[in-house]
């Protein structure tokens, strides 16, 4: 696979072609040589000072996010720390549901590094900002015992809903996700930590940002469908609305991974089926979001399934009890 650097140095190196060529053929003429020159090297110079930061920038990102605006934005501290907190808010918490939802034997651990979303590169002009999954490159996780092997499996999965993070602009319309995007994310839970990923990361039209695109490791599309203020709508209609093929169904566990702004969260240890990711309305539950956590609730609502699976994934809360609170669990026994 050639990388963003390499068609940036093939891209030199055809300067370089043509400047040669021109040599030979004004060289009787220096001076008007020399007029011609100066506009291919500024050319080089232009792919220096911003594209080749850029390129490496992507090649060492597993995702890109590039914000604009209806002017260029000024990379002001305050809008790069509102731009590097979000993103790092939104990939935190659907990394963290991913991990609460696979890790279901993992208990009072501390959160794993291998998951945790670092910077990678910023560019200016165009603000854009790159992230990867951990801080070891690839191939370096320690495979020894079955943690390790599992959080592997769940870096894959994290890096996975990032590509989907990337590629879901263009697969909406304005009904909402395409049939085609469901196809590649069937597991509903997945797909809805996906959606809720996106839709805080479109743009809401303040801070001058008017749009972001977004590049995955390995794509060669120099400029992606934009997010904007109407995907951002979008999306957020398609989190609250559950599936037509939806079933009730009412199931009681311990609530993990609240996501405040999402209204989401996790409810682990559910008898036969392990983890549910929930999504609920605050004005419904009858006490704070906050004091949820690690709480053990019965919840009743309407629930989706995997294509051709029995097993709940995500829930669209009706009413929630809380059975026992945060301070009593060492009195439960599952």
């Amino acid at each position: 696979m050639v990388t963003w650097v390499e068609d940036l140095k093939e891209k030199v190196d055809n300067f370089h072609t043509g400047l040669l060529e021109l040599h030979k053929k004004y060289e009787p003429d220096s001076e008007l040589f020399r007029s011609i020159a100066e506009g291919y090297m500024e050319s080089v110079h232009e792919l220096y000072r911003q594209d080749y930061l850029l390129a490496q920038t992507l090649d060492s990102s597993r995702l890109i996010a590039r914000y604009s605006g209806t002017a260029e934005l000024h990379p002001t501290f305050s809008l790069v720390s509102h731009v590097c907190k979000s993103l790092h808010g939104s990939i935190r918490a659907m990394a963290e549901t991913i991990f609460q939802m696979r890790a279901e034997s993992i208990e009072r651990i501390s959160w794993p590094e291998e998951l945790r979303p670092n910077l990678s590169g910023i560019v200016l002009g165009d603000l854009a900002v790159g992230v990867r999954i951990g801080p070891r490159s690839e191939g370096q996780l320690d495979t020894t015992d079955m943690f390790s092997n599992e959080l592997c499996l769940m870096t894959k999965d994290v890096e996975r809903a990032l590509d989907g993070v990337a590629d879901i602009s263009k697969h909406l319309t304005s009904d909402g996700l395409s049939q085609e995007f469901k196809d590649r994310f069937p597991d509903p839970a997945r797909r809805d930590t996906i959606v809720s990923a996106a839709s805080k990361l479109a743009p809401t039209g303040k801070r001058g940002i008017r749009e972001v695109r977004f590049h995955k490791r390995g794509d060669t599309e120099p400029n992606p469908v934009p997010l904007n203020q109407a995907s951002r709508a979008t999306l957020n209609k398609e989190l609250r609305r559950p599936n037509s093929t939806a079933s009730e169904g009412e199931f009681s566990g311990v609530v993990r991974a609240i996501d405040l702004d999402a209204r989401r969260c996790v409810i682990r240890h559910v008898d036969k089926w392990g983890s549910v990711r929930c999504a609920y309305n605050p004005s419904t539950l009858g006490v704070a979001q906050r004091d949820l956590l690690n709480s053990t609730v019965k919840v009743e609502g309407l629930y989706e399934s995997a294509p051709g699976e029995d097993a709940p994934r995500l829930l669209y809360v009706n009413s929630l009890e809380v059975i026992a609170p945060a301070g009593r669990q060492d009195e439960l026994e599952f």
